[in-house]
């Protein structure tokens, strides 16, 4: 399934939704949303991930970090926490729900 992105008029809200693997997280990274504000990334409608799509999560984590707003992962599944966990940056996803 092709990964499409959907930010909310206001910028705050980003809905993921397909499969984050090295097919379609090069699309996405070419789409790195602006970090105006606090964001909120929900990844409930999010199918298989791999270490691609993990890496644009955390690209997307650091480029909060560097504009210094707050970033937040929401939906993430069992999968994708277990590879963030193994991957050193489960923290990323602890409050993800």
């Amino acid at each position: 399934m092709v990964a499409d992105i959907n930010i909310s008029a206001d910028g705050k809200r980003i809905a993921l939704r397909g499969d984050l693997v090295v097919h379609t997280a090069r699309k996405l990274f070419d789409q790195t949303p602006t970090f105006e504000g606090g964001v909120q990334v929900d990844l409930s409608a999010v199918g298989e991930t791999d270490s691609a799509g993990l890496a644009l999560l955390v690209h997307w984590a650091n480029c909060a970090n560097r504009a210094q707003r707050k970033l937040t992962y929401r939906g993430a599944s069992a999968q994708l926490k277990q590879l963030a966990k193994i991957s050193g940056v489960g923290e990323l996803f602890a409050a993800a729900k």
